[in-house]
């Protein structure tokens, strides 16, 4: 069946592209850490303004993704790496599928995911923390040093980003900022849903991740390559 919205879902938009990022924590003491970690000083505002542009090129590989899934005929490379990543052609359609449902085949489904993520992240509803903790997503027990980002999804929109996060911007590694926001912001709109509900690839936000990256001829992290191998 088609996984809809989360938990408290917001009922409009704070604004589009260029407002993405409303709902921001960062204190003084958070700044000098990351400052710390990355052994470099940051200007004021930087970090949000890095974090923004983030935003901004996770919405457009998103949008970019799910525009060659909804075209007919799909291009034999948007059937290649599609089924690179699902493990089956986007024209699969599984037995499960009801005659009510508001999707044709895997590939309309999987688009119809990656615009609701797209939408998420531009609505300004979700939260970050420039350096998170267990407290703010408690979902994950790690602390900031040890992931690129983690997320919350119980009744709360939150994003906290991690040292690896800051790597990535220290070395101009746009595009493993833009995937880890495509990661988290899908662990958010599938929540528990999709970890009960599918199982194998459509239930990883990793391999969601990789069609995104690929399809749009961007930078694939090995993380991501290693946790969603490409399937023959």
């Amino acid at each position: 069946m088609y996984i809809g919205a989360p938990n408290e879902r917001p009922s409009g938009s704070l604004g589009g592209l260029g407002a993405l990022v409303q709902r921001y924590g960062c204190s003084a003491t958070e700044q000098s850490a990351i400052e710390q970690a990355l052994q470099m000083s940051v200007a004021p505002g930087a970090l949000r303004k890095a974090l923004e542009d983030a935003a901004t090129e996770a919405i457009a590989a998103i949008r970019h993704a799910s525009g060659t899934l909804q075209v007919s005929p799909r291009s034999d490379r948007t059937r290649r790496l599609f089924k690179e990543a699902f493990g089956t052609t986007p024209e699969f359609v599984p037995t499960w599928r009801t005659k009510s449902a508001k999707w044709i085949d895997r590939g309309d489904l999987v688009a119809m995911r990656l615009n609701a993520v797209a939408r998420l992240l531009s609505s300004g509803w979700i939260r970050y923390f420039c350096w998170g903790d267990p407290t703010r997503c408690p979902e994950c027990s790690s602390k900031p040093p040890n992931y690129f980002a983690c997320s919350s999804w119980g009744k709360r929109y939150v994003i906290c980003l991690g040292r690896a996060f800051w790597n990535a911007w220290k070395d101009r590694d746009t595009s493993t900022m833009a995937s880890t926001l495509i990661h988290e912001s899908l662990h958010i709109y599938f929540g528990k849903l999709i970890a009960h509900g599918e199982k194998g690839r459509y239930g990883s936000s990793d391999c969601y991740e990789r069609f995104v990256m690929r399809i749009g001829d961007r930078f694939l992290h090995s993380a991501t390559a290693a946790a969603c191998t490409a399937s023959p």
